[in-house]
């Protein structure tokens, strides 16, 4: 959108307002599903990615005058203004959470990697972006913050392997930060089905409770909704084989288990006649 149009909506979703500018730039705008949201004083933001040329905005790698501009609204969506910008070379799909009082966090896509930056003024000024030792699809990401621990959750999709034998796996990967984003830990993946593509998650997450709601492409696209105990999957991250430290690794009998339903699964989803099974 050239204005980036905002409306609001009544509680039930039946009626809604007339639209209002939301930028005041000319030139175009991206922005990404579920990417409002709330501070603790009530203001509503949302970031978007700012091009000044419509031809380069679709292009990987191209993106001369881009920024990410983050936008503010202190009356609930009736006047907007520009709260600040942050220049993300080749910056896709910006996803904001707040991480304490006027500190805010926004995760950027920049071609294939994900990238970080923070405000500590409410988004009027922000650091360097930093890259985050994440891999991503070219697909949006989320963002979720949980009001009762102030943890961060992030969520994406892991590029497609080209190393690996038809049907593809792709995972819908998580980490989660406790320290205001200056260390991230990996978790488990959420979703990993071969042949089917988890893509543009959305996020709600309170009281270590995660709910996801995703596309899942195949051969024929549903949306899924699950749920899943952060704190389950934390535990299961951290768990550690005694012998490790020498070099011998323990067995896990679930754990093998859930690896061979896996390799069978990837392996009998193959044409006939073209099923190889490794061990």
């Amino acid at each position: 959108s050239a204005r980036l149009p905002g409306t609001r909506g009544a509680a039930d979703g039946r009626g809604w307002s007339a639209p209002v500018a939301v930028s005041a730039r000319a030139g175009i705008h991206v922005l990404a599903a579920g990417r409002l949201i709330e501070t603790t004083n009530g203001v509503l933001l949302v970031p978007a990615v700012w091009c000044a040329a419509l031809e380069t905005l679709g292009v990987e790698g191209a993106s001369p005058a881009c920024e990410v501009v983050v936008y503010a609204s202190e009356d609930g969506g009736w006047i907007w203004g520009e709260a600040g910008a942050l220049s993300v070379e080749d910056a896709r799909d910006p996803a904001m959470a707040e991480i304490a009082a006027d500190t805010l966090l926004v995760v950027a896509r920049a071609g294939g990697q994900l990238v970080q930056s923070l405000s500590m003024d409410g988004a009027r000024t922000w650091s360097a972006p930093r890259p985050l030792d994440f891999e991503t699809d070219l697909t949006p990401h989320a963002l979720a913050r949980d009001a009762t621990s102030g943890e961060v959750a992030l969520v994406w999709t892991e590029p497609r392997d080209l190393g690996v034998a038809p049907p593809g796996l792709q995972a819908l990967c998580l980490a989660r930060t406790a320290d205001g984003a200056r260390t991230w830990e990996r978790l488990p993946p959420l979703v990993l089905r071969p042949g089917r593509v988890p893509v543009s998650p959305a996020l709600g997450l309170d009281a270590g409770q995660l709910a996801v709601l995703f596309e899942e492409r195949g051969a024929a696209s549903r949306l899924v909704c699950t749920g899943y105990d952060l704190m389950q999957l934390e535990r299961a991250a951290r768990v550690s084989a005694p012998e490790a430290r020498d070099g011998v690794y323990s067995r896990d009998a679930a754990a093998a288990r859930r690896t061979l339903r896996l390799v069978a699964a990837h392996t009998l989803a193959r044409a006939p006649g073209r099923r190889r099974l490794f061990v």
